[in-house]
């Protein structure tokens, strides 16, 4: 199944022990699983930007896709690609060409390293291997290609991981993300819900479940 807002709001109160009451109300107790939700995906995708793999628990936000270039107005040699507006984490990153084909080993730049590589002979960008940098809102690729090659950068080939999407109404999905993941989700909500309303039994709750994960 799916969990709909409202389902969502019935399991947080179940895990908070709070069923029949409006202690927690359908707007706070979906601030507070936005929190944890965007918390989630955001220590997710940092193991996937150490690990290259992607788990199960986000594979439902796994997008690809296929970005035409544009030039790059202040350098004729480079090329451009427009960062998705619902972009979270690159996951893989490659520049197709107009024959079809596709760069060997891509190289994403770090900033400030794209001049000291455009010019040394051992980094220099080649089709086989561009230089790849990323900015806030779109990616710059340099492949070494004169202006006037037969074969030209394409599409920018990416893989990335989108930000979850939020129910707004009572019969929305709650949030693109599967099921044991919300259920973690519900739990972890009506902790931090009970932790900010200063129960005691909550913060003791708290402390014995950190104690055990960190074993």
């Amino acid at each position: 199944m799916s969990y709909t807002v409202s389902q969502a709001y019935t399991r947080i109160l179940e895990e908070a022990d709070k069923i029949g009451s409006d202690y927690f109300t359908l707007d706070q107790c979906l601030r507070a699983f936005k929190k944890e939700a965007l918390s989630f995906v955001g220590s997710k995708a940092k193991e996937v930007e150490l690990n290259q793999e992607v788990t199960d628990d986000i594979r439902s936000l796994l997008v690809p896709v296929l970005i035409p270039f544009v030039n790059n107005p202040d350098n004729a040699l480079e090329k451009m690609a427009t960062v998705p507006a619902n972009y979270h984490t690159k996951v893989s990153v490659n520049v197709l060409y107009t024959d079809g084909l596709k760069a060997r080993v891509p190289t994403l730049e770090r900033h400030g390293e794209h001049n000291t590589n455009s010019i040394s002979p051992f980094r220099k960008p080649e089709r086989l291997y561009p230089l790849i940098q990323q900015f806030s809102n779109y990616f710059n690729v340099h492949t070494g290609l004169a202006i006037n090659a037969t074969v030209q950068p394409s599409k920018l080939v990416l893989i990335y991981i989108k930000k979850p999407t939020f129910g707004a109404l009572t019969t929305d999905v709650v949030v693109d993300l599967t099921d044991s993941v919300c259920e973690y989700l519900f739990a972890e909500t009506a902790t931090h819900l009970r932790l900010n309303a200063g129960e005691p039994q909550a913060a003791q709750d708290f402390q014995i479940n950190q104690t055990f994960r960190n074993k």
